[in-house]
């Protein structure tokens, strides 16, 4: 696995507590905007409450993050083709913007999910140390 490989990132709080971060997607699409000079995002739902965001970030260096929030069963904020530094990144903006403070980040991605992993999920560390996880991560799911 390279530096390079890009897959779908899903982070969500622990199963045992599905609305764990208590995410407001109004909330969510506002700090996309105040975080990242260029964002933008559109709502989705049956009407009223909305239940998805579809979104579009670009950082100050050109990085450019796009994805869904989804409040429909679990909270869900899925972060698609994101080589594990750009995951790693996000995962950072999130904790600052969206995860409540201590909250606990569970994650998954594509990969898992085409490889045969696909109810198994994997725990963030509440610190440093990100990029290793999501790194090792890809590398048992690709198979090295």
């Amino acid at each position: 696995m390279d530096d390079y490989y890009q897959t779908l990132f899903l982070f969500y709080p622990p199963p045992e507590t599905p609305f764990g971060w208590g995410l407001d997607l109004v909330a969510v699409r506002e700090a996309l905007v105040a975080g990242f000079p260029e964002a933008s995002g559109t709502f989705a739902g049956g009407g009223t409450p909305l239940y998805r965001l579809s979104f579009w970030a670009r950082a100050e260096d050109g990085v450019e993050f796009e994805g869904l929030v989804s409040v429909e069963g679990r909270e869900c904020v899925a972060v698609g083709e994101a080589t594990v530094a750009e995951a790693a990144r996000f995962v950072g903006w999130m904790r600052a913007a969206v995860v409540p403070p201590g909250g606990e980040i569970r994650f998954s991605s594509r990969a898992a999910f085409e490889g045969g992993f696909g109810e198994r999920e994997w725990g963030v560390p509440p610190g440093a140390g990100v990029v290793e996880v999501l790194r090792g991560h890809l590398e048992e799911v690709l198979g090295g």
